[in-house]
């Protein structure tokens, strides 16, 4: 067994409350807080995974730079995790990426390669990193997109944990971005009870809303629609935004827009359960990532 070092005792074990302002007499609301990783979002446990699979694969050493295109969490949780195991980091980032995330990277010691928004959009950034790393022997390309061990690290952890929070869960909302969360938790849900309902939420091609990605043009490989029971596509970004004020005032949570997105599609998909006349229904919505990482987006 693999000795326990500080990035695996704060990676991991997130907490799960119930948000009181959210909930009704037909059902109640939880956040899965991935935020309290220690870089600051669910991508930690993905980083982690992805430069375990590069050790376990032989490909990473002195001369080799971990290289990877990401809006942010997992380019965080790659430089952190290099840093502390002596990888050197670069990653591609869109260029309107906030300052706090380029900062962040930066603090860590990766290199930033910034790639035009309009290439973030589909997946022309990805073909760029890919043609990037095939004429430089130097770098290496996890590629989350495709990887399944982002699917496995969610599939023995996140959905695990959940589980044992939370033993009469009957949803599970998270939004769609690379899909490794939501394929991977949702298959946990479906071998411990089919019953429960797998909710994926995405956004559109022009979306305000930091991480998740539209599906519109690409669908990442790793993104598996079996264990995925429903679909809710935000049509009104607005309320979402609205929703994540209330979580900052009522609730006293300041998490990343995508978790308000994530609990707009779970309040959506309520408004279907208090209609029948089911028990009361018990939602975990997956909140990705605090929100200090967009204070310059709030603040304009």
């Amino acid at each position: 067994m693999e000795k326990p070092t500080i990035l695996t005792k704060l990676i991991g074990n997130t907490p799960l409350i119930k948000l009181d302002s959210f909930c009704s007499e037909h059902y109640n609301i939880y956040a899965k807080l991935e935020g309290e990783n220690i870089g600051g979002s669910i991508k930690d446990r993905v980083a982690l995974a992805l430069i375990k699979d590069l050790e376990k694969k032989h490909l990473l050493d002195e001369t080799k730079t971990i290289f990877e295109p990401s809006s942010g969490n997992t380019g965080i949780g790659l430089a952190m995790i290099g840093t502390k195991k002596g990888y050197k980091v670069k990653i591609m980032l869109p260029d309107n990426a906030t300052a706090e995330r380029v900062a962040i990277m930066k603090m860590f010691g990766a290199e930033i390669e910034f790639c035009k928004k309009e290439e973030w959009i589909g997946d022309s950034a990805i073909k760029k990193a890919k043609e990037m790393v095939k004429n430089d022997l130097s770098l290496v390309m996890p590629n989350q997109y495709e990887n399944q061990t982002c699917v496995q690290v969610h599939f023995e952890n996140t959905g695990k944990e959940i589980i044992e929070q939370l033993p009469n869960i009957t949803h599970l909302v998270a939004t769609v971005g690379t899909g490794g969360t939501i394929t991977g938790i949702g298959k946990r849900m479906k071998k411990y009870n089919k019953d429960i309902q797998v909710v994926g939420v995405e956004v559109g091609p022009n979306s305000s809303i930091p991480g998740p990605r539209s599906l519109k043009g690409y669908v990442p490989p790793i993104l598996d629609f079996n264990f995925i029971d429903q679909g809710f596509k935000i049509q009104n970004e607005e309320k979402v935004y609205k929703i994540h004020k209330k979580l900052c005032t009522k609730e006293g949570l300041f998490y990343g827009i995508s978790s308000a997105a994530s609990l707009h599609g779970a309040l959506e998909i309520a408004k279907k359960i208090k209609q029948s006349n089911r028990k009361k229904a018990q939602i975990v919505c997956i909140f990705p990532d605090r929100g200090e990482k967009y204070l310059s987006k709030f603040l304009k």
